[in-house]
């Protein structure tokens, strides 16, 4: 594969500086070689164990099957090579200029390289290169993380709203127990006013009985001796 690669990329120079006319052929041939490419990428890890399947496409602890997917990747190999040297004739790297064979041999050069790189591309298909799991594992990690905020943040709201109602719950005691000692002290005060106001009604009672006596005395004197109705007028207000 890496021969290859080196073979490609030395056509595609040589075709830089020889003319940008073929500059589109390399193009092509990139697309052409690129389900290749992703296709060994995809089944390095797999066979490095790092991809775990088990089924009847993927036996991850068959050793044939291990060895058959190592033979499709020779054979993707050899349609790579087929393939690039095709374009390569048609190019004119080989010959003074592409003829009617030339084109023929490109064709034959597609053809053959999807036939042998088929089982590679089936085999393949469903399974990730080292760049996409790590792309994947990234992703998880990256959704787990903002998980983990989320419920860090989800916690820090709950401890503050219950810090908040425990402040609210202990400022409405501390009110309901000033309350209650207010209406207990009023209670209090409003006892200690009443027996003060009773004591007091019954002095005024006293009071009024003795004015009434003095009263009596002084009408029942007054009239054995009138005069003293004049000495004494404002007992008799």
């Amino acid at each position: 594969m890496f021969l290859a690669l080196i073979i490609a990329l030395g056509n595609w120079l040589y075709q830089l500086v020889w003319g940008w006319e073929r500059f589109w052929q390399e193009l092509i041939l990139s697309i052409f070689l690129a389900p290749n490419w992703r296709g060994m990428a995809a089944l390095t890890p797999y066979l490095d164990g790092v991809t775990k399947k088990n089924s009847k496409k993927y036996k991850t602890q068959s050793n044939f099957h291990k060895i058959y997917v190592l033979f499709s990747m020779l054979a993707s190999m050899f349609g790579s090579l087929v393939l690039i040297t095709s374009f390569m004739l048609d190019a004119g790297v080989f010959v003074d200029a592409p003829t009617i064979s030339t084109t023929i041999a490109l064709w034959g050069g597609i053809v053959l390289n999807i036939i042998f790189s088929s089982p590679l591309y089936y085999l393949s298909s469903g399974l990730e290169t080292y760049n996409e799991i790590e792309d994947r594992e990234a992703a998880i990690l990256d959704e787990k993380k903002k998980i983990k905020a989320k419920e860090a943040k989800a916690k820090r709201k709950e401890k503050s709203k219950r810090e908040k109602e425990e402040k609210e719950k202990i400022i409405k005691e501390e009110l309901e127990r000033t309350y209650k000692d207010a209406v207990l002290h009023l209670d209090e005060l409003e006892k200690e006013n009443s027996l003060e106001l009773e004591k007091l009604k019954e002095r005024l009672k006293k009071y009024q009985s003795k004015i009434e006596e003095e009263k009596k005395i002084i009408l029942a004197l007054q009239k054995k001796y009138p005069f003293i109705g004049q000495i004494v007028t404002n007992r008799l207000e």
